[in-house]
């Protein structure tokens, strides 16, 4: 069984930081790269869900069933992953790319419980309205929720 650095990004520009470092860390610690991204859906247009220390998110969202506009917006942020991993050198073989839809959150954690994951990398997205932390509240809910190794990338 191979194993992975499971590398989460979305579509700003710190991916390409983040991308850059985990090629890095995957190469010392001969990992293969799962490049993930999340497409944010739910059935409730207001998703407000409250992490373990009481964080307040709303995600405004659509409808979560998929539907044409679901599948054009899966379809290009695989192309910007493969856009990604390309500028970067390398080749799409060499790197697992897979686009999810559900709770960013819950599925990045999802992701990273999976046997072959070794750590996990992502990138620290600002500072909250309501925490005044510096890490982004879907990267400080991965931190506690995730039992593997999350190292952020700023």
């Amino acid at each position: 069984m191979e194993n992975y650095l499971l590398v989460a990004v979305d579509t700003s520009q710190t991916a390409t930081d983040v991308l850059a470092y985990a090629i890095k860390l995957a190469k010392l610690d001969q990992l293969r790269i799962r490049l993930i991204s999340v497409v944010h859906s739910t059935s409730n247009p207001y998703n407000i869900s409250v992490t373990a220390n009481d964080i307040i998110t709303r995600n405004v969202t659509m409808n979560g069933e998929i539907n044409e506009s679901n599948h054009s917006l899966i379809d290009n942020t695989k192309r910007y992953l493969t856009q990604l991993v390309t500028e970067q050198g390398l080749a799409e073989t060499d790197v697992d790319i897979q686009v999810l839809q559900g709770n960013t959150k819950q599925q990045l954690v999802q992701s990273a419980s999976e046997a072959d994951v070794q750590q996990v990398v992502m990138g620290a997205l600002g500072t909250h309205s309501l925490t005044g932390n510096l890490l982004g509240s879907v990267t400080d809910y991965v931190i506690r929720q995730s039992s593997k190794t999350v190292t952020v990338v700023k």
